[in-house]
């Protein structure tokens, strides 16, 4: 008997361990994507900015919290519309009334429209990710290019530009409302769209899940991603008289640090520090095209 249970408990640490490697596995993926994603965005060189293990697994776990509690809504109207609609046509008969035939024509019907419907909430989630992948680097930008750029964006790359949390947060809003539509419709039709002679229908409907797997990382790194980094004080300084130097990430092997006056980026090793003072948090880009309205009336 013991050996029995021992062997069952074997075989769930077994099973929960590979489940849990694969967990990991994902949200590492997801954080990966969305820290290149948001170091892109500030002009850092990802090779540069390389960040440990448990900070990206931290970081897809943020993603996959903040996209479900948005998501969730439309993927459980969906159900609940179709369960709804399931029970009133049980309700009426029309199923028994309309024979084998019409009931495959019914089971058949939504793949066409459902995939069509999936793809569209890809299309729109590919409208609002883009914009954001044009805005160029927000550290090493000057003044002319900054008001270069804030002529010739649209709302959603000014909001980039200008790291406005607010509207940044509805746009990612309406990112994981997508995820959730795609989700939902899937959800729904999973049994018409593996039906033969719809192998088309199937086809868009796992491409369009394939574009919200890829942009939600994305753009969760884009736009729901507040860069707040301390400043902090180096034993012995690296550089005298640079200015503050802002802390933006940090490893076993060292720090990367933005030095505000000279607008770079360095490595620094921890060899070289004997003493690290870090201070209070604060945003990263403080002013970008702070005034866009007046930046539009000075376009030519």
């Amino acid at each position: 008997m013991n050996t029995v249970i021992l062997k069952q408990f074997s075989a769930f640490l077994a099973w929960l361990s590979g489940s849990l490697a694969g967990i990991g596995a994902v949200l590492y993926a997801l954080g990966f994507i969305a820290t290149y994603a948001a170091d892109q965005l500030f002009g850092i060189g990802f090779a540069f900015s390389s960040r440990d293990p448990v900070f990206y697994m931290g970081r897809g776990a943020s993603l996959i919290m903040r996209t479900l509690i948005i998501a969730v809504w439309p993927l459980l109207l969906l159900v609940v519309l179709a369960a709804i609609v399931r029970w009133l046509h049980r309700r009426t008969g029309r199923a028994q009334r309309s024979g084998i035939g019409g009931q495959r024509w019914i089971a058949a019907a939504p793949a066409p429209a459902v995939s069509l419907m999936m793809m569209a909430l890809a299309l729109y989630a590919l409208y609002i990710v883009v914009p954001a992948l044009d805005v160029p680097g927000l550290l090493f930008l000057d003044t002319a290019e900054l008001k270069q750029a804030c002529a010739t964006a649209n709302a959603l790359e000014a909001a980039v530009l200008a790291q406005k949390g607010p509207e940044l947060s509805i746009w990612f809003n309406k990112l994981a409302l997508c995820a959730g539509g795609v989700a939902g419709l899937g959800f729904i039709a999973r049994l018409s769209l593996h039906r033969d002679g719809v192998v088309v229908w199937l086809s868009i409907a796992g491409l369009a899940g394939f574009l919200m797997l890829t942009l939600l990382p994305i753009g969760y790194g884009l736009l729901a991603v507040r860069v707040s980094v301390p400043e902090i004080w180096l034993a012995p300084p690296q550089h005298e008289n640079a200015g503050p130097v802002r802390l933006l990430s940090r490893s076993a092997d060292g720090i990367l640090v933005w030095i505000e006056e000279k607008r770079v980026v360095q490595w620094v090793s921890n060899r070289l520090i004997d003493t690290l003072t870090v201070g209070p948090r604060q945003p990263l880009v403080m002013s970008a095209c702070s005034d866009f309205k007046d930046a539009l009336e000075d376009r030519p």
